[in-house]
């Protein structure tokens, strides 16, 4: 029943016109209002914040594919490592269980492995744009495509528990590309390799089943919490912006992945952070 009603209402609100937000050469003076208002900080402050964060992220999409790249490689010495410590036996079979006992995520799904490049690539449902499953990280670097509408770059979202072809998200009202009636935490369609042009989905590292199961009911238990405007202090849990609900859901599990720990917590931190596994990108 919940599934069906969430479904009703992301139909109902897809019928409005999409809000597409697109790159802008200043910020928006509204909204920067907004974020002095939550954070207590002024316009000025709030603009010079805002500006650093720019060169974070403009520092991490020209280096992505070299982040996920490292990544990667982390993952490959640890498989490589068991490897050599099996021995030769039967060399698919014994890479398989290699590989899902460092990523039990891995089980009973269809991904390919490059033993070379250490890439691992998990399989989309094909013509949905469905990636990962519950508890799993979707993540954007796209200049026109994100939570942080006006201030151009990012967004993430965790893939929910009740089923994989949703995902919880939290966008201001006006943002979001599916529903822009929402303002706040709510169910996504998960369409992420057809709603974006970069796109990376993450596992982290020593987590468990019940750590993905868990992360991602806390993202459910709070749903429809409003926006949190006040983007220099990630540890308000009376709303949510998009990359802090998904680093709170897995910091409740134990699992930091804030890679510069600030008050703050944008995609690229999370992106950044030697805690997660890549198990999917394209366009990066």
């Amino acid at each position: 029943m919940k599934k069906l009603l969430s479904a009703f209402a992301i139909f109902a609100l897809i019928s409005s016109p999409l809000s597409i937000v697109n790159a802008k050469s200043e910020y928006n003076n509204e909204e920067i209002q907004k974020v002095a208002l939550a954070s207590g900080k002024s316009e000025q402050e709030v603009i010079k914040l805002l500006n650093q964060r720019q060169e974070r992220l403009k520092q991490t999409r020209e280096n992505w594919s070299k982040i996920i790249q490292k990544q990667r490689e982390e993952f490959k010495d640890e498989v490589d490592k068991q490897k050599a410590n099996l021995g030769k036996k039967n060399e698919k079979v014994e890479m398989i269980r290699i590989i899902t006992s460092i990523d039990p995520k891995f089980e009973k799904q269809n991904f390919s492995y490059n033993e070379e490049s250490g890439e691992l690539q998990l399989e989309t449902t094909s013509g949905t744009g469905q990636i990962g499953t519950y508890g799993d990280i979707l993540i954007t670097l796209d200049s026109g495509s994100e939570s942080s509408g006006t201030f151009y770059g990012g967004h993430a979202a965790i893939v929910s528990e009740d089923s994989n072809s949703w995902t919880i998200e939290s966008f201001a009202k006006g943002w979001s590309p599916q529903a822009p009636k929402i303002d706040g935490v709510y169910w996504h369609i998960n369409d992420w390799a057809n709603r974006y042009d970069t796109v990376a989905g993450y596992h982290v590292k020593k987590a468990s089943l019940s750590d993905y199961t868990d992360a991602a009911l806390y993202a459910e238990d709070n749903l429809y919490k409003p926006y949190n405007f006040n983007y220099f202090d990630k540890w308000d849990t009376t709303s949510f912006y998009c990359s802090q609900i998904v680093w709170r859901a897995w910091y409740n599990q134990g699992f930091n992945l804030d890679s510069d720990g600030g008050d703050e917590v944008w995609p690229e931190d999370i992106a950044n952070s030697s805690k997660v596994i890549p198990f999917y990108s394209a366009g990066i």
